[in-house]
């Protein structure tokens, strides 16, 4: 079993969520956890190095979201300049 749980920041501070005592841990042998949240907010990311018992099972990706950003940066670059040419 896998639980995905996605986007971990934007959980409400009502009862503490972020401070996240509400995860299952430790997780039965076959059930694994996948979760996503913005790096920086409410300290999310240090406190869930911090549950993680074993480095091998911790792995960090930020390059989605450096992908992201330039694809948006590139699309956006491209509208404009498209804009630019027609207007002249």
């Amino acid at each position: 079993m896998v639980l995905l749980l996605d986007s971990l920041d934007q959980l409400t501070a009502a009862h503490r969520a972020h401070s996240l005592t509400w995860l299952p841990r430790p997780l039965p042998a076959n059930v694994h956890m996948v979760v996503s949240t913005l790096p920086y907010e409410h300290d999310l990311l240090d406190m869930l190095h911090m549950i993680v018992s074993s480095e091998s099972q911790f792995v960090q990706v930020i390059l989605v979201v450096l992908l992201l950003w330039h694809f948006a940066f590139s699309a956006f670059s491209c509208w404009l300049g498209g804009r630019r040419a027609s207007s002249l």
